[in-house]
């Protein structure tokens, strides 16, 4: 459509997140796939888009259980990211972060067109 998302990490206290939950948990023990549509505002800034599942809304990453991460975002122009992961156990929230190995960054993260794949491509 005409939306996309945009996160900016500014300090390491707060990392900038986007939490839903799900019409159905993601289930233990369950391969889930899906692509998702990422470009960064500073190839250099290596920002990288962090999946995480957690059981209740606003958990803070720290509790959160990590499910799986891009390579680092190095261009400006949209690329497609492809994530893979099975949950050790049910968890009804997903939360997407970004992450920012300088701990502090003016950079921003874009994405959109989140969908569910069966296998990503090789």
């Amino acid at each position: 459509g005409l939306t996309f998302i945009a996160m900016q990490y500014i300090v390491t206290v707060f990392a900038p997140a986007l939490s839903q939950q799900l019409s159905m948990p993601l289930r233990a023990g369950t391969q889930y796939g899906f692509a998702i549509d990422v470009r960064t505002s500073s190839p250099s800034a290596k920002l990288a888009l962090q999946v995480y599942g957690a059981t209740s809304p606003c958990m803070d990453i720290s509790e959160a259980t990590r499910l799986d991460e891009t390579a680092p975002i190095t261009t400006t122009g949209w690329q497609t990211a492809c994530l893979r992961f099975r949950p050790t156990l049910d968890l009804p929230y997903l939360m997407l972060v970004e992450n920012a190995p300088s701990g502090v960054s003016g950079d921003r993260l874009f994405f959109d067109n989140l969908r569910s794949v069966e296998s990503c491509p090789p």
